[in-house]
């Protein structure tokens, strides 16, 4: 049996802290590329939440659902509040196409629903929606 030199000895340590090195770099390297993709992806997420803000913040949204009385006949209408970024509205004997399209309309805005109770009068319907903005 032949004694290892130190030369060999030398050898033999660098290609291991060279191998180490190695894997090393491509941990951080994968680990790097793992937090760029996660730091993109919240980045969108903050650009769509900046959007959804820019949206609820427009000073519209009372005309547009003011507008949403021409949909009903004024019998039909017990009330109809609009007022500091809140809707209440109590609707009472309404056809269910017609209701149905109020509240299409309704939802399409960017309102929140904080109740929606709809009740059935045999082939007619009444609805009291509290929501806000």
């Amino acid at each position: 049996m032949r004694k290892i030199s130190y030369v060999e000895i030398i050898l033999i340590a660098s290609f291991l802290f060279m191998l180490f090195g190695l894997l090393y770099s491509w941990n951080k390297n994968s680990t790097l590329n793992e937090r760029s993709k996660e730091i993109a992806k919240t980045e969108a997420e903050v650009n769509q939440i900046l959007n959804f803000k820019s949206t609820w913040e427009k000073k519209d949204i009372n005309r547009r659902v003011e507008r949403l009385k021409n949909i009903l006949k004024s019998e039909q209408i017990k009330e109809f509040r609009v007022s500091h970024k809140k809707a209440y509205i109590k609707l009472s004997n309404v056809q269910i196409k017609t209701l149905n399209r109020f509240l299409v309309k309704l939802s399409s805005l960017p309102v929140r629903f904080i109740t929606l109770d709809v009740d059935s009068n045999g082939e007619k319907y009444d609805m009291e929606c509290r929501c806000k903005w």
